[in-house]
């Protein structure tokens, strides 16, 4: 009898040990091959990448000149098959692009892509400026100098209508600055009757170049003219801004176009509290 019951206890403890190899070895088997894990626990939620939670890159432009006499051409791409790219022009009615667009006057175009299960790009601008035909006679001077690393081509430069490039370091048309303030005098040789002006400025917040605080048009002692500009909350793609400011239309022998810095660099840069550069390569001023 108890030969029996210690027989019989061997044969369930051999069972138990057997059952949890078993549990052991399809644990194992479970842990590394997801594939069974996923057969064992349908529970588990796995996220796979969709097409549709991708973003289009913004499309790519080529503009034979942002500043032009005569028309502009604009070519848009996106190196990706059955994209739709729709534009604006002034905030009108959207066009479908088909071929390269020809521009004839001043405008903001406006441009995104669309593909069937892709969420669109984001909006991309582009402001592309007529300039006169007759040259403007004027002398313009500084009150404050540029970094000597960023010198450009001396203040008359800033009206030569040559721009500069996104790579700056390479690239002699841009002024550098970290003044808190920039004056920018203009004397014109001859009255001359004025509407609007534009700046060209480089935007590069990985480089500490930033948009500055605001941006005032002066005649004497009074100002005719102002854009101010909001703090970013998040770093941007490097770009060329070219700024339009509306000024009291008249006729004007002097203007200072005073560019007021910000103080500092915002709290989520890696320069934070530090002066950030402001670059500027082109004033345009039209009528």
């Amino acid at each position: 009898m108890i030969k029996s019951i210690y027989a019989i206890t061997i044969v369930i403890i051999a069972m138990t040990l057997i059952g949890c190899s078993t549990k052991k070895s399809a644990a194992t088997k479970e842990l590394n091959n997801p594939a069974e894990k996923l057969k064992t626990h349908q529970e588990v939620d796995i996220d796979f990448l969709q097409e549709n939670n991708v973003q289009l890159a913004k499309p790519q432009l080529m503009i034979d000149s942002i500043l032009f006499k005569k028309s502009a051409t604009i070519t848009i791409g996106l190196d990706l098959e059955d994209v739709i790219i729709r534009y604006t022009i002034n905030g009108g009615t959207p066009h479908l692009y088909s071929h390269p667009i020809q521009i004839m006057e001043t405008a903001v175009l406006t441009i995104t892509a669309e593909k069937s299960g892709y969420k669109s790009s984001a909006i991309s601008d582009i402001q592309i400026i007529k300039v006169p035909n007759k040259k403007i006679n004027a002398t313009v001077t500084l009150a404050q100098n540029p970094s000597e690393n960023y010198p450009g081509n001396g203040a008359q430069s800033l009206m030569d209508l040559e721009q500069g490039t996104l790579n700056f370091k390479e690239n002699n048309e841009w002024l550098g600055f970290q003044n808190d303030e920039i004056d920018v005098n203009i004397s014109f040789n001859d009255p001359t009757r004025l509407k609007s002006l534009y700046c060209s400025l480089l935007i590069d917040h990985g480089a500490w170049i930033f948009q500055p605080k605001e941006i005032q048009i002066w005649n004497k002692d009074q100002m005719v003219g102002n854009k101010t500009f909001l703090t970013p909350i998040k770093q941007m793609d490097a770009a060329l801004k070219i700024i339009p400011i509306d000024i009291l239309e008249g006729t004007y022998s002097d203007l200072i176009v005073r560019i007021i810095n910000r103080d500092s660099i915002p709290h989520w840069h890696p320069g934070a509290g530090t002066p950030p550069w402001l670059f500027i390569d082109e004033i345009i001023v039209t009528w």
